[in-house]
């Protein structure tokens, strides 16, 4: 699956502030097939030294989506960060509903993202 990111989230404002920001064409590296930009020279670092650390989960598609088995585009505004790991979500709202029962929602996800994976 080829995911372009045409937002970069940036690394340490995730951390501290949950904050997307746009990127920018003059930082950009290609990982697993995936143009990726970033706001800084700084963050194109970070991610190139340990990409796993910041790609989104079952391919940057909505979270929500594939706890039901769904592969929806995302939004890069409407991201969550749970337990170090970056998810995104379909909308702002589709969020909210996902945060309610996020740790459900990861479980089932991460099972339909196997046989997703498993097929490809």
């Amino acid at each position: 699956m080829r995911l372009q990111v045409m937002m970069s989230l940036r690394i340490l404002l995730i951390i501290k502030q949950l904050k997307a920001v746009k990127s920018s064409t003059a930082f950009q590296t290609e990982y697993q097939g995936s143009l990726w930009l970033f706001a800084t020279k700084q963050h194109q670092r970070q991610f190139e030294q340990s990409p796993e650390r910041y790609i989104p989960q079952y391919g940057g598609y909505c979270a929500y989506a594939m706890s039901s088995g769904f592969v929806v585009s995302s939004d890069p505004q409407a991201f969550s960060v749970y337990q170090d790991k970056l998810y995104l979500n379909y909308s702002l709202s589709v969020r909210e509903n996902w945060l309610e029962n996020k740790a459900q929602f990861i479980q089932e996800a991460d099972g339909y993202w196997q046989q997703k994976v498993a097929k490809n």
